[in-house]
């Protein structure tokens, strides 16, 4: 069980990395809170704050969205990912 863990959270981190690889562009913010996220237990909820993030779902200028934040601060706490909650409200996550 504890290897597979491992093996989905180093799938996670290569996903990760090759998408920053991929944008160069992204904002240190973004990278910020995609590291912060990997760091996170796996779930179905980070899978979805995932893939809602690199379609700029979260971001002040791509998302269709009128607060992105709000709605990012929702599903962490949803997720259950309270510390990275924080950090939304304190203006760390702001790409």
């Amino acid at each position: 069980m504890d290897q597979q863990k491992k093996s989905d959270n180093d799938v996670f981190i290569t996903v990760l990395d090759n998408a920053a690889k991929q944008d160069e562009t992204q904002s240190q913010e973004y990278k910020e809170f995609m590291k912060d996220l990997a760091s996170q237990p796996d779930s179905k909820e980070k899978k979805a704050i995932l893939r809602r993030a690199r379609d700029g779902t979260y971001s002040d200028f791509k998302s269709k969205l009128a607060s992105p934040k709000m709605e990012l601060r929702t599903d962490l706490i949803k997720a259950g990912f309270h510390d990275m909650t924080k950090k939304v409200v304190l203006g760390s996550y702001d790409f």
